[in-house]
This record gives C-alpha cells, sequence and structure tokens, in this order.
C-alpha cells in the first residue's frame, strides 16, 4: 500500500492521507514510492511495483494527501522492481523534472521477461520530462550493467547527482556506490 503523511505546521504534528496505490491484483506490492510537486502545485507520486506491467505507476493529488488518481503504469517509465529517484531541475529557463532508475526488462541472467518476475537490475538512467512527466522522451545511460536502487538531486548551481548501486554481477545487491556528478548539458547531449 502506497499512501503519504503530511504536516500542516511545519512539522509539529503530522496526519495521514488517504491510500493513493492500494495492493491489488493489477498493482501487486506498491512501495518506494518518490514524490515530486508538479508545477500547479499537485503532487506526483512515482511508485515501484511488482506487477506483471512492469512499468512504474503514477498517480496524483492535488494537495498529495487525498483525492488521488486512478493509478496508472507509464509506459515510458520501466520497472525491473528497483527502487528509482525523482526531482525537479528548475534552473535558468529550463524547468524538468528528472528521474532515475535501472533502464532493463530482460530477465535474470539475461533471460526472457516473466510475468511478475525480477528483471536484471542494470542499466542505471537519467530520464528527462519537459511536460510534467506526461512524457519522458530523453534517456540517458549512466552504468552499462549490473545497476541499481538510485537517488537524484540537483544542487543550486545546477550539477545534477546521481547516486547508486553498481556491481560486476547481476543480483540485488550493489559491490560498490557511485556518485555521478554531471550537467544539463552533458544528460541532453547524445
Amino acid at each position: 500500500v502506497t499512501a503519504t503523511i503530511f504536516s500542516d505546521d511545519q512539522g509539529k504534528t503530522w496526519k495521514a492521507g488517504e491510500i493513493a496505490v492500494p495492493c491489488t491484483d493489477e498493482w501487486i506490492n506498491p512501495n518506494e514510492t518518490v514524490a515530486i510537486e508538479l508545477n500547479d502545485g499537485s503532487v506526483m507520486l512515482n511508485v515501484r511495483s511488482e506487477s506483471k506491467a512492469h512499468r512504474r505507476l503514477i498517480t496524483v493529488s492535488k494537495d498529495g494527501a487525498t483525492g488521488w488518481s486512478t493509478p496508472m503504469f507509464d509506459d515510458a517509465l520501466l520497472e525491473p522492481i528497483c527502487m528509482g529517484g525523482i526531482v525537479r531541475y528548475n534552473h535558468g529557463d529550463q524547468n524538468l523534472i528528472l528521474f532515475s532508475n535501472p533502464h532493463n526488462l530482460e530477465g535474470g541472467r539475461g533471460g526472457k521477461p516473466e510475468p511478475g518476475k525480477s528483471r536484471d537490475r542494470r542499466n542505471v538512467s537519467v530520464k528527462i520530462s519537459r511536460d510534467e512527466g506526461r512524457t519522458w522522451p530523453e534517456n540517458k545511460l549512466l552504468e552499462d550493467g549490473p545497476s541499481m536502487y538510485s537517488d537524484i538531486a540537483v544542487t543550486q548551481s545546477g550539477t545534477i547527482l546521481c547516486f547508486y548501486g553498481r556491481g560486476t554481477k547481476p543480483g540485488f545487491a550493489g559491490a560498490g556506490l557511485t556518485l555521478a556528478r554531471f550537467n544539463l548539458e552533458w544528460l541532453t547531449s547524445p
């Protein structure tokens, strides 16, 4: 189950929001959720799941606590059953959303995808949305090979940071950690 908690008094007290993504036969084990405020003030949740669609789930609420939209699978956001990261890039004339996760749907050890089975966690990438998460036309590979569990941030100067695990063999745990630093120019270059 995915839900939010919120505070209207700068963290002095907290309240539970409504369930945003229940666990159903279609939305299996929603968890490891990341949130981002959209330009209109609404909140979008980007949700990991173990669903057969192997895509990230997306739901939106006007206040970030109630009235969540029906969760939808985003065809552009592959889901190898692994945590991802999301952040707004708002520098200069650019107002973008960046999303990081392993961009792979191959089965374990390079096998064919099987519904409801984990995929190899590899090919950590960063995707760019220029339209508030409706589309993700740009995808830049950061790590070619076993890689997983990423998070992404933007510094005050506009430098983009992506922190992720990597390894020498596919699997669930990384053999090392990487903090990649890059700028928007590199991210958008071919």
